[in-house]
């Protein structure tokens, strides 16, 4: 089969019958490769698990070195064997043009160019009489005469078929306004969060958020502003997680709470205190 298949015609005498033939052995061979593929090589090992002689086991392990071998070469010759099908048909296509082509030349024998065509009465003398042709694969610059009809062409592929129209320039005037001086608006409880902090550093104490938020926030003056002890807390704890690493280095915060009835780790808090480290 492999002869047949790399031999240039093999057992018979045509292209198309080459087709023919290794299309055959294409599919033979990827049938007997997919049969080949469901045998598993490592089963045979089993055979040796009883008391058997060293030249069984020695043709055991050669046999399945010798099938791993064989699979990898029919799945290369299968390989060969496509790309061969595949010139095969190029070829077969272009040897049935030449012979359309053939064919129908001999039936029109006007396209026959006559090997005494200069002999003949009814050709011009021009073409009897003029030099040979030189036919150059590129353009001879130095040749003034084709410098013009080059000049036109080039142009006239520039030339944009539907040349879009220009635009008129348009024209406007900048209004400059005054510069208005905008004051910088502030959060008033962010600011008694930093003035809480800046109080546990400065006094060294631990500091409750509840009692300074009775302190300083429920009895202030400023009675348009108002803010819950649940949400001062939340506020407290979020500003102090906006810290920087060497400021949360310095302060600590604990927690106080009561742990949530039916669960483990859920806690209610009720207050947090900032705390100076001792480290700093």
């Amino acid at each position: 089969m492999h002869y047949a298949i790399s031999s240039q015609f093999g057992f018979v005498s045509t292209l198309s019958a080459k087709v023919r033939e290794n299309e055959k052995a294409l599919d033979y061979a990827q049938k007997l490769l997919t049969e080949l593929q469901q045998i598993d090589p490592e089963s045979c090992y089993e055979w040796t698990n009883w008391a058997c002689p060293i030249d069984f086991a020695r043709k055991i392990s050669g046999f399945i070195y010798w099938f791993n071998q064989t699979l990898a070469r029919l799945r290369f010759i299968i390989d060969n064997m496509r790309l061969s099908l595949f010139r095969l048909r190029r070829d077969e296509k272009q040897a049935s043009l030449l012979r359309n082509m053939a064919r129908y030349l001999r039936k029109h024998p006007e396209f026959e160019i006559s090997e005494t065509l200069f002999e003949d009465q009814n050709l011009d003398n021009r073409l009897k009489f003029a030099p040979a042709l030189k036919l150059k694969t590129y353009v001879d610059i130095k040749n003034s005469a084709i410098e013009e009809p080059l000049i036109k062409i080039v142009q006239a592929l520039r030339k944009q078929a539907k040349p879009s129209a220009l635009k008129e320039r348009e024209t406007a005037s900048v209004e400059i306004t005054s510069i208005e001086k905008i004051v910088a608006d502030h959060d008033y409880f962010e600011e008694q969060t930093e003035l809480l902090f800046e109080q546990a550093i400065t006094t060294g104490q631990p500091i409750s958020a509840i009692n300074y938020w009775q302190n300083e926030l429920q009895n202030s003056s400023q009675t348009a502003q108002t803010i819950e002890p649940q949400a001062w807390i939340e506020l407290v704890f979020s500003s102090y997680c906006k810290l920087t690493l060497e400021q949360q280095d310095a302060l600590d915060i604990k927690m106080k709470g009561v742990q949530v009835a039916g669960t483990t780790d859920n806690y209610s808090y009720s207050d947090v205190q900032i705390v100076l480290k001792e480290s700093i």
